[in-house]
C-alpha cells in the first residue's frame, strides 16, 4: 500500500511532472546527506572511487523510496 496514494502524474500550477521528478530530487538530497556523513567520519578514505559510491548510493536510495513512498514499480 502506498502511503501517498497512486497518482500518475503532480500538477504543479498546471503544469505536469513525472512522480520520479519528486523521487530524484529526494534522492539526491538524501545521497548528498549521506555522502556528507560518509566524508565527516572519514569512512569515503576507505572506497578507491568515492564517485561511484556517491552513484551506486543515488541508484539504491531511488529504488528504495520508490518502493517505500510511491508502492514501487507498476
Amino acid at each position: 500500500m502506498a502511503l501517498l496514494g497512486t497518482f500518475r502524474e503532480l500538477s504543479i500550477g498546471g503544469v505536469y511532472l513525472s512522480p520520479w521528478l519528486l523521487i530524484a530530487i529526494i534522492t539526491i538530497l538524501l545521497s548528498w546527506l549521506l555522502a556528507d556523513i560518509l566524508n565527516r567520519l572519514r569512512w569515503s578514505r576507505l572506497f578507491a572511487s568515492p564517485a561511484l559510491v556517491f552513484l551506486a548510493m543515488m541508484a539504491v536510495n531511488f529504488v528504495l523510496i520508490e518502493f517505500l513512498l510511491f508502492g514501487g514499480y507498476r
